[in-house]
């Protein structure tokens, strides 16, 4: 059966491309898109998707999509994250569980382990996800797009916001955002990836 997926972008502006220098103009916002079994489904790029934590169904469908690697940002349920890695490994896909709290924010270096994968792995697709596609995953999408795609916190907040980030429930996330540019300049984790957003 044909794989069922639709997307629709969520602002305007140019198209999005894996790329290691500046965007003139800042790419539109993730598309979101529907494919079964996976929630709250967007599409940063070519190469880079979010969601929310896929069913067995969703995993199969990602694998369908071309996605060969799953980044789960998941530190609960063991058990979930164990099966999830285990059906995903068993359609021939890389699993690589990055744990987290819902609560808190993350490690400069869990931030560089994402972004070694996105650089290491240029041409493959990659989904990252957490458990509802709002918080978690957004913050590592959020410090990806100042990163590499060279947008300001805010302009990656906005885009959190569109994917169900509960700034009442965790305003510590946003500000964490608003500082990463700070940490990118600073983290000796971090410092690999300084200059993904620099003219060369």
């Amino acid at each position: 059966m044909a794989l069922a997926l639709y997307f629709t972008a969520v602002a305007v502006g140019c198209s999005s491309h894996h790329k290691q220098t500046l965007a003139v103009n800042p790419p539109a916002f993730a598309e979101k898109g529907y494919v079964p079994g996976v929630s709250d489904f967007g599409r940063i790029n070519d190469f880079l998707y979010r969601g929310a934590q896929p069913k067995d169904e969703g995993v199969e469908q990602l694998k369908k999509l071309g996605i060969d690697t799953i980044i789960d940002l998941r530190g609960e349920l063991h058990g979930l994250i164990e099966k999830e890695g285990r059906h995903a490994e068993s359609l021939g896909m890389r699993f690589i569980n990055l744990p987290g709290s819902g609560w808190a924010t993350p490690k400069d270096e869990e931030i560089a382990k994402f972004f070694s994968l996105v650089r290491e792995r240029p041409r493959r697709k990659i989904f990252i996800h957490c458990w509802l596609g709002g918080d978690r995953s957004g913050m590592f999408i959020a410090a990806y797009r100042i990163a590499f795609d060279g947008w300001s916190p805010q302009q990656a907040i906005q885009e959190m916001r569109s994917f169900h980030y509960l700034h009442f429930w965790h305003p510590n996330m946003a500000r964490w955002v608003e500082r990463f540019p700070d940490l990118l300049a600073q983290s000796p984790q971090l410092a690999p990836f300084r200059r993904m957003s620099t003219q060369p």
